[in-house]
């Protein structure tokens, strides 16, 4: 056991029952999400969250105007006009 380990179950002793069950539920809460974000995904299962993302994103913010291709373009063009003593 770690000197973690041991300070953390020394701390522990220290609680009351109900104190020490709520702990208890914490961490096993914590313990099980841990577990599930391990997980790896299949490559379409990738796909499909991230098409379901696109698809939370647009139905919450609706069409966006603009995306990072044409942000990247405008900053582009901008930087040219500059060099080139355009604007």
């Amino acid at each position: 056991m770690s000197a973690l380990e041991q300070e953390i179950y020394h701390k522990f002793g220290l609680l009351d029952k109900d104190a020490r069950l709520r702990v208890i539920a914490r961490l096993e809460l914590e313990a099980q999400v841990d577990d599930n974000s391990l997980e790896p995904m299949s490559p379409q299962e990738g796909l499909d969250w991230l098409t379901n993302f696109g698809e939370y994103i647009q139905n919450k913010y609706g069409n966006l105007s603009y995306n990072s291709v044409d942000l990247l373009n405008e900053a582009r063009e901008e930087r040219l006009d500059d060099l080139l003593g355009g604007g």
